[in-house]
């Protein structure tokens, strides 16, 4: 965990009048002020990889910042330093929208002499990271690149004014700035004690050349940015960091005006004063930023100039409504088929709402909810009949609201005009579970609703009442065992309950892409997962298809939901079949449809993980009595987490299906079965 240290707040009186930490972030937001973003000590390590481009997009997906500085370490200490590595995170940087300005870690050189790093000549890794990230001296990286100073033999050290600032780029390492010796050794080498003098002086000569800069263009302040944490206090952490730290505060007291330094390295956040005598220096350290990133405002304007704020990524809980399990409709008596479980006896007085495997938006803060087959089998579920319920959310948030849902009304689909070509449960017509297996509903312009569901797996066509409008469409060479058109009871190639989990509808209408939930019963690859394109204007599928592969550490992954984000990106809920402290995987994953990876599978990015979720406003407290999962951090652990919509602004909604009354992920004693819940996740990766 990241704190803040005693010195930041023994100091934070001062450091509001030297550089305005709290100033008001609205006057940095005018003609004058520059706004930048500041990172460090990532990615660090396979997880922080995955989360980079979340970082990216925060980033970028704020209008006001125009640059960003990353403070150095690319990797662990205890990964490898190899060129493929390097070229995987240039190409991260490249995402980024505005001019990125980086300068290098030790773990990226300095300590690649280390056996778990790859035993590699420090020289010759460093001149590796210049090929790879400085292979224009005096260009910057990130999309919009700029021109900058860049010191002649050494050209990570980087100048440039902005804003009437000066900032500037100082290759500082950690490892007491290239002192710690190489290959175990008890002491630097004299090779690699010349190559430091060498480098220590052509950073001090960096730095004069800065205030040079500073003081005859008239600047407001200097940002310093590098990678060492050099101060310990008001003392340098090492011999090898003493002539920078003893040379910045003698700058800094020469110049007079503020002066910010950024450095990492420690994973750690804390502002301090650590120059005495340069009062008007102060220092900030971010560190390890794969879920957070500084957002620094620079206004030469301001008699302070310097404010900042932390912009943390984790997603956060903004809200949750529960609909308990024993909420029965009005309907024909149900449950006759399974038996008692969770303390729940059957038959059911009416039609119980057995989770929600789908949710759609149905305006004026109403939501139509879509539950599966019932009871979980064909051959359970004949008195479940198919609906869509029409609810209202009362969503417990931070600003009230009573965490229940009101059942209106509901959609009861039929088929009257024997659209279907074979046989149903009921006389009447009316579609029960054991007709069908419903897991996803889409609604185009017209009102249609269309169904993706797992028996045939069919997509099958209502009107906006429920009514039947043609015949269940089939996918071409696939059936399941409870396919009706089965003739061979061996000849079935997917599994049952995989079929079409999630269904999403393309943003310009035209399209369906329904996702086979498990893989193939004929696929060497269990991990696949299909998606495939169904054409609505001409009604049939188009055989273009897609491969998604689930996580390997869970093989047997399903996919919960599948809906479009944009035109091209897609969200997907990947999920493991356990519930309660036994979950595992219950994550949200983006995918784009342009974008796949050497063998062929589409390229995926994690957005959300649905069981570690921060609820600092406390919304899913007090815990109901041997209630699992709630508090800070929030959990969604049920076993079938099946419905995902897209809101605005970066939020997510998130519903379950409980499989009543079998479910039971919530409890503690695993004695109850689960409500249906319904949660509003803000998740920054979106933004």
């Amino acid at each position: 965990m990241r704190k803040l240290v005693a010195t930041a707040l023994a100091l934070a009186a001062a450091l509001v009048a030297t550089v305005g930490a709290a100033a008001d972030d609205r006057r940095s937001n005018g003609d004058d002020g520059l706004t930048f973003a500041v990172i460090g000590d990532t990615p660090y390590g396979p997880a922080q990889e995955a989360q980079f481009p979340s970082l990216v997009s925060s980033i970028d997906a704020d209008r006001n910042v125009r640059l960003a500085l990353h403070l150095g370490d690319i990797k662990t200490g205890s990964s490898l330093c190899t060129d493929d590595y390097f070229a995987k995170i240039k190409s991260f940087f490249d995402d980024f929208d505005d001019p990125l300005v980086y300068t290098p870690g030790d773990n990226e050189w300095t300590d690649c002499h280390r056996p778990a790093e790859g035993g590699y000549q420090p020289l010759e890794r460093l001149a590796a990271v210049r090929s790879v990230f400085f292979p224009q001296p005096g260009r910057t990286l990130g999309g919009r690149q700029k021109r900058v100073l860049a010191q002649r033999e050494f050209p990570e050290n980087q100048l440039w004014e902005q804003r009437d600032i000066v900032f500037s780029a100082v290759h500082v390492v950690g490892s007491n700035n290239d002192l710690e010796p190489w290959f175990g050794a008890a002491q630097p080498s004299a090779a690699q004690l010349e190559e430091y003098r060498t480098w220590l002086e052509a950073d001090l000569r960096w730095l004069d050349r800065t205030f040079e800069l500073a003081g005859a263009e008239r600047a407001r302040a200097v940002v310093l940015a590098m990678q060492a944490d050099t101060w310990l206090g008001t003392a340098p952490r090492g011999a090898g960091f003493g002539p920078i730290v003893d040379r910045i505060a003698d700058l800094a007291e020469d110049f007079e005006r503020p002066v910010l330094v950024l450095q990492g390295d420690t994973h750690d956040f804390y502002v301090d004063k650590p120059a005495p005598s340069a009062p008007n220096l102060t220092r900030a350290v971010e560190g390890e930023t794969a879920s957070e990133w500084l957002r620094v405002t620079a206004n030469p304007r301001s008699r302070n100039v310097f404010s900042w704020k932390r912009i943390i990524l984790e997603p956060t809980l903004l809200g949750r409504a529960i609909l308990p399990a024993n909420a029965y409709q009005p309907g024909p008596p149900s449950g006759n088929f399974i038996g008692p479980d969770n303390g729940v006896t059957p038959p059911f007085p009416g039609q119980p709402i057995p989770g929600f495997s789908a949710v759609l938006d149905a305006g004026h803060g109403e939501l139509l909810g879509m539950p599966d087959n019932g009871f979980g089998a064909k051959t359970n579920s004949g008195d479940f009949l198919l609906r869509l319920y029409r609810i209202r959310p009362d969503f417990k948030t931070a600003g009230g609201g009573s965490g229940t849902v009101d059942v209106r009304s509901f959609i009861q689909l039929r088929d009257p005009d024997h659209k279907i070509p074979f046989s149903l449960f009921r006389g009447d017509r009316l579609l029960t579970g054991a007709d069908f297996d419903l897991e996803s509903v889409r609604r185009t312009s017209d009102g249609n609703l269309w169904f993706g569901e797992e028996f045939g797996p069919f997509l099958l066509h209502t009107d906006e009442t429920g009514k039947v409008l043609e015949a269940p469409f089939p996918l071409p060479g696939v059936q399941s065992p409870q396919n009706p058109f089965l003739t061979d009871p061996d000849g079935w190639n997917l599994p049952a309950s995989r079929g079409f989990e999630g269904t999403a509808l393309s943003r310009n209408g035209r399209f369906l892409y329904p996702v086979l939930e498990g893989a193939l019963r004929t696929d060497p690859d269990p991990r696949r997962r299909i998606v495939n394109e169904f054409d609505l204007r001409r009604g049939r599928y188009t055989g273009q298809t897609w491969n998604y592969r689930v996580d390997a550490d869970f093989p047997n992954a399903v996919i919960g939901d599948f809906t479009a984000l944009d035109e091209h990106r897609f969200l997907a809920i990947e999920r493991d079949d356990f519930q309660g402290t036994d979950a595992r995987q219950k994550k949200i994953y983006l995918v784009d449809l342009r974008r796949v990876d050497a063998d062929g599978f589409l390229e995926k990015r994690l957005v959300l993980d649905l069981l570690r979720i921060r609820d600092p406003n406390q919304i899913s407290l007090p815990a109901r009595p041997g209630e699992f999962g709630v508090g800070d951090p929030f959990s969604f652990p049920l076993q079938s987490v099946e419905s995902l919509a897209v809101l605005r602004r970066g939020r997510l909604l998130v519903a379950n299906d409980n499989n009543y009354p079998g479910s039971d992920g919530r409890w503690i004693a695993r004695d109850r079965p689960d409500d249906v819940e319904l949660i509003v996740v803000r998740t920054p990766a979106l933004r």
